[in-house]
């Protein structure tokens, strides 16, 4: 799926959710026959086409790297900041908790993807090429700061199906993403983080229930029906009978 990049988050989604339901459907297996032949026909499920779409994103977050340590040169900046990393890291975690998604298993998979990146920018600036001018502030930040955040949805997306991730190989998601942004070592780290992707122990629909059960309880408690019926008030509270008969 390709649907993870535009101006428009909500139009993003919906191009996204309409591509992922057609996967499913089989729709786009008979378009993949019809026009790159039927060797590319053979439907896929929802599962393997979040896999797909979250390493993709992976790989396209890495495939910024190297406009990163430029214009990290350009000011001046070092590769490691650990400023920076803290605030992906914390930002990741928020998302995760939003999403039903453990914290610390999306911190991991972000601490590979950091390791990873923190080594593109290493052997770019070691051997310089011509890339893009991005303004680090203003343009690369603000797009890697997306793109985590669909990593971050797509994960929860595979987590959803806790069987499915738990037949996951991650050596062949390692061969999945792209060996030519970064070393097999780094690809099985980030594989590794995906396979052990996990939902979180109290998700968001499981908090709303309790508060609306803890809500239902205290209204309940504030509901309890008046006492018209003397005698009823006469059993309820005895000290209060005994007053009027005297």
């Amino acid at each position: 799926r390709k649907g993870y990049l535009g101006r428009d988050p909500a139009l993003v989604a919906e191009l996204d959710a309409w591509l992922r339901a057609r996967e499913a459907d089989g729709t786009l297996a008979a378009f993949r026959a019809r026009w790159l032949g039927p060797e590319r026909a053979r439907a896929r499920s929802a599962f393997a086409s979040d896999l797909d779409a979250l390493v993709a994103l992976v790989d396209l977050r890495l495939a910024f790297m190297p406009a990163v340590a430029a214009a990290k040169q350009k000011t001046g900046r070092s590769v490691e900041d650990a400023g920076q990393e803290a605030r992906v890291l914390g930002a990741v975690r928020a998302r995760a908790a939003e999403r039903g998604l453990s914290p610390a298993a999306v911190e991991a998979l972000f601490r590979a993807q950091i390791e990873a990146a923190r080594h593109l920018e290493q052997e770019f600036l070691a051997h310089p090429e011509e890339v893009d001018t991005l303004d680090l502030e203003r343009e690369a930040r603000p797009a890697l700061a997306r793109i985590s955040e669909l990593i971050v949805d797509r994960a929860a997306d595979l987590a959803a199906d806790p069987g499915a991730l738990a037949a996951l190989d991650p050596g062949r998601v390692a061969e999945a993403l792209d060996g030519s942004l970064t070393p097999a070592m780094h690809r099985r780290a980030i594989a590794s983080a995906i396979a052990h992707l996990t939902a979180s122990p109290i998700t968001r629909r499981e908090k709303t229930g309790v508060c609306q059960r803890r809500i239902t309880s205290l209204e309940a408690g504030r509901q309890r029906p008046l006492i018209a019926d003397p005698d009823e008030k006469s059993r309820a509270n005895p000290e209060t009978s005994a007053v009027s008969v005297r």
